[in-house]
């Protein structure tokens, strides 16, 4: 795989999903100048050398995490066209019968969801301001001066692949929520919207002391995955 400088932290093939009929283009809203735009799919919620760390004694950038998700991206893909041509012959079409997943396939779909939660920056942003002032700490103890760059680098070299691995070990807490999809009607002139950190998590149970975590049973996982169909995960009580 050629190394990518430009590197998106929300896939393009989800956000392909909410472009106009027949082109890459989709409308942005910036939330700080509060400014909407249409711009391409390629130039939106990525970051340059966003999961790659430099090498030193190589004089490069290093690239295996990005090439990594490529792979996941494209077997998710794959899964998430199958998933939505599905839903859309059955309830738009009612063309024939709904066609369950395979396990392996909903597999897919647990992973992206997890790697979506810990790829994008609100998230990798809050694990850096952590880890970086434990960085400081350390190294002032043991008289090391590194900048925060130069810290940063290190946590993408020692924590990141660590962390995409251990989305294996979260994958059975999603696989015992339940399903459940919610449509809008082609007849109906309005649509779901994504963001630059698409999964939602939410819990209704405010004295929880697990509220927000994925291993309370109370705690719901939601997200569009097109422009007309969105995905929640629960635990729905019989």
């Amino acid at each position: 795989m050629h190394p990518v400088k430009k590197q998106h932290y929300v896939p393009r093939f989800y956000l392909s999903g909410f472009t106009s009929e027949n082109n890459d283009q989709l409308y942005v809203l910036d939330k700080e100048n509060n400014n909407c735009f249409k711009k391409n799919i390629k130039e939106v919620c990525e970051q340059n050398y966003f999961y790659s760390f430099y090498v030193e004694e190589l004089e490069e950038y290093y690239f295996m995490l990005e090439e990594h998700l490529g792979k996941k991206e494209s077997e998710f893909s794959f899964v998430f066209r199958e998933l939505i041509d599905n839903i859309e012959c059955y309830y738009y079409k009612r063309n024939g019968k709904f066609n369950r997943l395979s396990n392996n396939k909903k597999k897919l779909i647990y992973e992206f969801i997890i790697y979506q939660i810990i790829r994008v920056p609100k998230f990798v942003d809050k694990l850096f301001s952590i880890v970086v002032s434990e960085f400081k700490k350390s190294n002032k103890e043991n008289g090391i001066e590194q900048s925060d760059k130069e810290i940063i680098n290190d946590i993408k070299k020692y924590t990141f692949p660590n962390l995409f691995n251990k989305a294996e070990e979260v994958i059975p807490i999603l696989s015992r929520k339940k399903w459940t999809f919610y449509i809008i009607s082609e007849k109906i002139n309005m649509s779901f919207i994504s963001s630059d950190n698409p999964i939602l998590i939410t819990n209704s149970d405010i004295k929880s002391q697990t509220r927000g975590a994925l291993i309370d049973p109370m705690t719901e996982i939601s997200f569009p995955i097109s422009k007309n169909i969105a995905l929640v995960f629960c635990n729905i009580q019989t």
